[in-house]
């Protein structure tokens, strides 16, 4: 068997060392990849893609659409037929789902 020398045994352990700091970087780098909201909520709408410049809208619009309030404008045509308590569907080029909701006031402008 051959005896190992101080020299091989440093150089093995600088290695491991060495890999132990590659691998701490790589975890460190994983966890700034990940966007994370101060806020729960859907996704509105996107500024900002992967390897884009993040500008002043920042990266996402983010709302809790579970607590959205919506001003409409109706037309006069069809003020008659909407009533308070009515249920209610909103939709907008914001986002990709339906809203729903109820009818809660209703106000002449």
């Amino acid at each position: 068997m051959r005896e190992i020398r101080p020299t091989d045994l440093q150089a093995a352990q600088a290695e491991v060392d060495s890999a132990i700091a590659a691998l701490k970087k790589a975890k460190a780098d994983l966890a700034l990849a990940y966007v994370r909201s101060p806020i729960a909520g859907q996704i509105l709408k996107i500024y900002a893609q992967p390897g884009e410049i993040v500008g002043e809208k920042g990266i996402a619009a983010i709302g809790q659409t579970n607590q959205m309030f919506v001003a409409a404008e109706v037309y006069e045509t069809d003020i008659n037929r909407v009533r308070s308590g009515q249920r209610a569907t909103v939709t907008s080029s914001a986002f990709a789902d339906e809203l729903k909701g109820t009818v809660t006031k209703m106000v002449l402008a």
